[in-house]
């Protein structure tokens, strides 16, 4: 016979654990994304609050919602970022008994500042093509510069 052992205080939930949560950014959207592990719990979301400071406060309704899927392990939800945001996840049984899991938090930092690009290197708004000879002649009385094709 095999023995659980439980902290004292410590609630069993047969709620889904958030786990590997982690954010992306890619051009101006920001993608959170987490694993959870399988659950039997059918009527199931993930809760997303959005909040400046920490702990982030989940007595209210969740900002977003994630359906909870037993076939799946890895979720994801964006949003357009514009300042420095504390995100909580959590898993939120639906229906008759409500419940909700143990949250997750993670910190996402922001800055609208641009990086700095190289001195040695020209940004043209549009790419150029394999061979553009008209940029290549306008450029001859420019001995300094280098183009490549």
């Amino acid at each position: 016979m095999e023995k659980i052992s439980v902290r004292p205080n410590v609630t069993v939930s047969p709620l889904p654990l958030v786990y590997n949560l982690r954010s992306s950014i890619g051009e101006g959207v920001t993608t959170i994304r987490w694993s959870a592990n399988p659950s039997e719990v059918a009527d199931c979301v993930f809760g997303i609050w959005y909040s400046p400071d920490s702990p982030v406060d989940v007595s209210h309704p969740p900002d977003n919602t994630v359906w909870y899927s037993n076939t799946m392990t890895e979720y994801q939800t964006s949003f357009q970022q514009n300042a420095p945001a504390w995100i909580a996840i959590a898993p939120i049984r639906t229906g008759d008994q409500s419940e909700i899991g143990i949250v997750k938090e993670l910190y996402l930092d922001w800055n609208n500042t641009r990086p700095r690009a190289p001195d040695d290197v020209m940004l043209l708004n549009k790419p150029l093509p394999a061979i553009d000879t008209e940029i290549a002649e306008s450029h001859n009385d420019e001995p300094n510069m280098s183009l490549w094709f």
